[in-house]
């Protein structure tokens, strides 16, 4: 009993650092929305007006766009197990953003379209990039954990270095395909490396100190990258926040690792976060229509 104790409280933890990193979602978008965002893309120098409250706005960002990054690396760590209740779930979650942004659309817009309203049962490039990536790293995780459960600790230790040579050197450095992270590719690079942590047991070898460390380098080396190219640049901002800078990458990875280390004592908590997370997403989807 006593052994068993410790493995609850990190899997406690881990589901209580999926909330967090929901919570990051929605206030980096907010953030994004009312902050760092001249309408169509993100700011660049000649829509700075206000240097002290956007460059704040910069560091809060650069704290909270590991979000995403940091719920696909937990849905690595745990594995997504598919079921048809599960798929279905997500399914009709994708239809409900759908229908609400062809509803805003018509009625507000007076855009209606057959067209539309077909797609509004698809799951194509007309759904938030998010649903899109998630929907098709579901359809896939059975076949990824397969291939995962067969690898070999050095195997698996290859196929990171391959993917993270693939989506953060060719991709966000050379620009080569998947420049920014916004898509399953670099989801199932970080689904494969929320794996790999926990296979590796760093979230009992890291210490605490050291895993702060690496989320709070990474997120201010990213925020202050983002405001040198606001000084001395004209270029936008988008680029630096891409998810898969590698400083993103391994600032996402800090908090996972950082989160078996706090204290959660309520007892039977994984079961209690775990239905809670379920509210938090559908509720970060319904506010996705707004923001």
């Amino acid at each position: 009993m006593d052994n068993k104790q410790p493995v609850k409280q990190r899997l406690s933890n881990m589901e209580l650092a999926r909330i967090v990193a929901m919570l990051m979602i929605v206030i980096g978008h907010f953030i994004l929305t009312y902050g760092l965002w001249n309408g169509s893309d993100f700011i660049s120098r000649q829509d700075v007006m206000q240097p002290v409250s956007c460059y704040l706005y910069v560091m809060f960002y650069g704290l909270c766009v590991i979000g995403v990054n940091v719920f696909i690396l937990i849905s690595g760590y745990f594995t997504i197990h598919l079921t048809w209740k599960s798929f279905l779930s997500y399914y009709f979650l994708c239809i409900f953003y759908n229908a609400a942004v062809f509803l805003i659309d018509t009625f507000m817009f007076d855009a209606f379209s057959w067209k539309a309203l077909v797609k509004v049962f698809l799951v194509d490039k007309t759904v938030n990039w998010f649903f899109r990536a998630y929907f098709w790293l579901m359809l896939i995780a059975p076949l990824l954990n397969k291939a995962l459960e067969h690898l070999s600790l050095r195997e698996l230790r290859i196929g990171v270095a391959l993917l993270l040579f693939l989506n953060c050197f060719s991709g966000f450095v050379l620009q080569e395909y998947n420049t920014n992270g916004y898509n399953v590719y670099n989801f199932v690079f970080l689904y494969v490396l929320g794996n790999w942590i926990r296979k590796e047991s760093f979230t009992q070898r890291v210490s605490q100190g050291g895993a702060i460390a690496v989320y709070l380098g990474g997120c201010l080396l990213t925020s202050l990258a983002a405001i040198v190219i606001l000084l001395k640049t004209d270029m936008s901002i988008r680029q630096i926040f891409a998810y898969n800078n590698p400083l993103i990458v391994f600032a996402s990875a800090g908090l996972v690792l950082f989160s078996p280390a706090c204290v959660l004592p309520a007892k039977r908590s994984t079961t209690s976060l775990r239905r809670l997370s379920r509210p938090c997403l559908s509720s970060i989807s319904s506010l996705w229509c707004i923001l």
